[in-house]
């Protein structure tokens, strides 16, 4: 017979929207763009998240942070900044706070919202792979520009038959990988195991070199973390060189085009973030107030370079700078320690710790940070800091 309380009826629907906030956020091809269902799913989440938020009240720290943005946001105001704006960034802000206090219980949620970016994995690894079986080094303009209209993202190969399929939504798929990693190492579970290689090859295809990097470092010093020095570095040269021959095997000429585009001039990728930190970082020193306390939330640029047209821009490849931009340094540093004091209180495995510091090293390069995005890693991350202890006693790092 089953028993229903009104805290599991609350838990159940709180789980069922972060599910759809995860949809919307992993299925923009072929959902579209659904930011009006995510934004209310992820509010109705933390309306319904109110019981565990009892522990803000005592906590000094994340009070502190909410006075901080309460603050930011009145100085925004009266800087003359949007309220709409204003209020878009200060929300942001405040749910990556709170997050922290809004972790879940279940393993099955947890195992649903890692099937959703396995799924996304084989979407990118089929379009990847049809794409190169369909046109080869024909011209597929077509299905490019098709992807790019719709709002998909982009696919696009240098010319080596290799598809890099980069669409909107691949942003946590390096994230579930590194967290596949560590469940597989922690449980010895072949099915783990298996989704890890699965998510490694979408990461592949999904073309970021930003993720490659992160990857990398993350494998290195999980290395490190698990097992003694020799044996890591060993297993991590041979890791490196089959890397190198996985490289190879793509062929030369993709090589050389990745650093092309990446370090091809002022057009290029790095020209481009380059570009960005150059005009954020000067809007932001304009007087010795702005540089200190910011241009205030929402502030937008009216800037246009021989790059780009930044005006009324809200998303940066350096959206970390961005964030710098309006909170100045001061709040800034204030938030970023809190980030860290909150994440070691919260998640206290040091393999967790690691996949969040991974995460954003590849997110701030990238328009993942402060954002849904980076709710939803707090909110697992925070998840996985209370869940991981009961499974497994003896193992968690």
């Amino acid at each position: 017979m089953f028993t229903f309380t009104l805290a599991g009826i609350t838990e159940k629907v709180r789980l069922l929207c972060l599910f759809a906030v995860t949809i919307c956020i992993s299925r923009y091809f072929p959902l579209g763009d659904q930011s009006a269902a995510m934004n209310a799913f992820l509010l109705l989440f933390f309306l319904l998240s109110y019981p565990a938020f009892r522990q803000i009240a005592i906590d000094k720290l994340a009070i502190l942070m909410m006075a901080v943005l309460a603050l930011l946001a009145c100085y925004s105001f009266y800087l003359g900044n949007s309220p709409a704006s204003v209020f878009r960034f200060f929300a942001i802000l405040l749910l990556t706070v709170l997050a922290y206090f809004a972790a879940f219980n279940s393993w099955r949620a947890f195992n649903v919202l890692l099937g959703l970016y396995v799924l996304h994995a084989l979407i990118l690894i089929s379009l990847g792979i049809g794409m190169a079986i369909v046109f080869g080094n024909s011209d597929y303009s077509m299905v490019r520009n098709f992807f790019g209209a719709a709002g998909y993202g982009d696919i696009y190969t240098f010319g080596s038959g290799f598809f890099r399929v980069q669409l909107r939504g691949n942003a946590l798929l390096p994230f579930f990988l590194m967290l596949t990693v560590y469940l597989a190492w922690l449980s010895g579970a072949r099915r783990y195991r298996y989704l890890a290689v699965l998510l490694f090859v979408g990461v592949i295809f999904a073309g970021n070199f930003a993720y490659y990097i992160a990857i990398t470092v993350f494998l290195a010093l999980f290395l490190l973390i698990i097992t003694n020095t020799v044996n890591a570095v060993r297993r991590y040269i041979l890791l490196l060189l089959a890397g190198v021959i996985f490289i190879a095997a793509l062929g030369w000429r993709l090589v050389i085009s990745v650093l092309d585009t990446k370090l091809g001039g002022e057009h290029s990728s790095l020209g481009v973030r380059h570009d960005q930190i150059a005009v954020l970082l000067s809007d932001l020193d304009q007087n010795y107030i702005s540089l200190l306390f910011g241009q205030g939330l929402g502030n937008m640029l009216k800037v246009q370079t021989f790059v780009r047209d930044y005006t009324d821009a809200v998303y940066y490849e350096v959206q970390v700078v961005y964030i710098l931009n309006q909170l100045g340094i001061i709040p800034f540093a204030l938030l970023v320690f809190g980030y860290i004091v909150l994440s070691f209180r919260v998640f206290q495995d040091r393999v967790l710790l690691l996949i969040f510091a991974c995460y954003v090293l590849y997110a701030s390069t990238n328009p993942y940070i402060f954002d849904t995005n980076h709710v939803i890693v707090i909110v697992v991350l925070a998840s996985l800091g209370k869940m991981l202890p009961k499974r497994f006693t003896n193992k968690t790092m």
